[in-house]
């Protein structure tokens, strides 16, 4: 029994010894599965970083790209604000740019691109060809010109124009109407008749380019007589120490001098006992473009009184 049991045993210890000699093949296979993995996701982790990189730098070379176009067109511009086509012609500065030039954010001098051009610097003031950092980026900028695009950017400079006076005659024009609007809204029933006539709101004279009332003042903290009416091409108001039209102050340019306004209009509607009076305020205005183009507006509010007097 003894014997058999040792070989029992014995025969046990071989099974142990074979369990434990594929337990160690599991687990270097185990572990050489678990390294190739890892390696891959290292490797993995490695080309993203490239990947990141690699769109970092072309996010920033495109800005870099841009800010050659927008110095261009800032040289073109200011070329043209110049007024002076003989001296600054619209392309002055640029003519040597056909084959490259190489140009700064800070400057407005574009300098001949030679060789492999020049590196950007990065410093705290940004990329410039001079302080801080050497970076890897150069920037190249390629001017085609030919006769039919100048005849394109010519017209596109003029359209551009006019709509840059158009634009700024839709703001003065709005300004002067809500300024106006403004005090009308605020205008109270005169019932001495020191300012206008007594028991009205509002009156209108200079067949109809004048309009006088009483409004509250902020700067006098107190009601005033106002007016606004048209004189040589503008339009001025003039404002009242009191209540009193015989205490007008100076006159003042509300719309800008250099905006001619052609015709001013007022019209009263429902200043009576029983209807509550609104205001309506016609303009026609423009202004004379380099070209000697002429921006015109004609435009029409109404402001209705809001205080109720009851």
């Amino acid at each position: 029994m003894l014997v058999v049991s040792r070989f029992t045993n014995l025969n046990k210890m071989e099974e142990n010894k074979k369990q434990k000699g594929f337990t160690l093949v599991e687990i270097i296979v185990g572990l050489s599965i678990v390294s190739i993995g890892v390696l891959g996701v290292f490797s993995m982790v490695s080309r993203f970083s490239d990947y990141s990189k690699v769109i970092k730098d072309s996010f920033v070379a495109s800005y870099l790209a841009q800010e050659g176009v927008e110095i261009v067109k800032n040289i073109r511009d200011s070329n043209k604000l110049k007024n002076d086509e003989v001296n600054y012609p619209w392309n002055f500065g640029l003519t040597q740019c056909s084959n490259g030039c190489e140009g700064s954010y800070d400057s407005n001098n574009l300098s001949v691109f030679s060789g492999d051009g020049r590196n950007l610097y990065l410093s705290d003031n940004g990329y410039k060809y001079s302080d801080g950092i050497e970076t890897y980026y150069r920037r190249r900028i390629t001017i085609g010109i030919s006769v039919a695009l100048i005849n394109v950017f010519v017209a596109s400079i003029k359209s551009q124009s006019r709509i840059i006076y158009s634009q700024e005659l839709l703001e003065q024009s709005s300004y002067v109407l809500e300024y106006m609007n403004s005090k009308i809204r605020m205008a109270v029933k005169d019932v001495d008749g020191n300012c206008i006539v007594a028991g009205s709101t509002y009156n209108i004279s200079g067949g109809g380019s004048s309009i006088r009332f009483i409004s509250y003042d902020a700067e006098a903290s107190d009601y005033t007589c106002k007016e606004f009416f048209l004189d040589n091409n503008l339009i001025k108001g003039r404002s009242s120490t009191d209540t009193s039209s015989s205490n007008f102050g100076a006159a003042f340019i509300i719309a800008s001098p250099s905006f001619k306004v052609n015709s001013l209009k007022f019209s009263i509607f429902g200043d009576s006992i029983d209807n509550q009076p609104r205001v309506t305020t016609l303009i026609n205005m423009h202004k004379e473009e380099q070209d000697g183009v002429t921006s015109k507006i004609t435009i029409q509010s109404t402001a209705s009184k809001r205080q109720l007097e009851i």
